[in-house]
């Protein structure tokens, strides 16, 4: 099964995250994992808890996700980010 991962943006002052809870469902149901980075949702007003409660997993190191993700979803991509 690929992994879908969402990292918590860092660019500074974002505040969007590229995937929001209501639309994990969709990526499970249509065959993939989805993995939320801790924290990912929260500046956008989503709790890790209302990603877990629609079948994502929570990833507490950035490197695992970025490591394991067949793809990942940026607001704003390695080019915009100073890290």
């Amino acid at each position: 099964m690929a992994i879908v991962g969402i990292p918590k943006e860092s660019y500074p002052g974002e505040n969007r995250v590229a995937l929001v809870p209501s639309h994990v469902g969709d990526l499970r149901n249509a065959g993939l994992s989805v993995y939320i980075e801790c924290g990912a949702g929260e500046n956008a007003g989503y709790p890790d808890a209302s990603y877990m409660e629609r079948g994502a997993d929570l990833i507490s190191s950035r490197e695992k996700l970025f490591s394991e993700a067949d793809v990942l979803l940026q607001v704003r991509g390695k080019s915009a980010n100073p890290q």
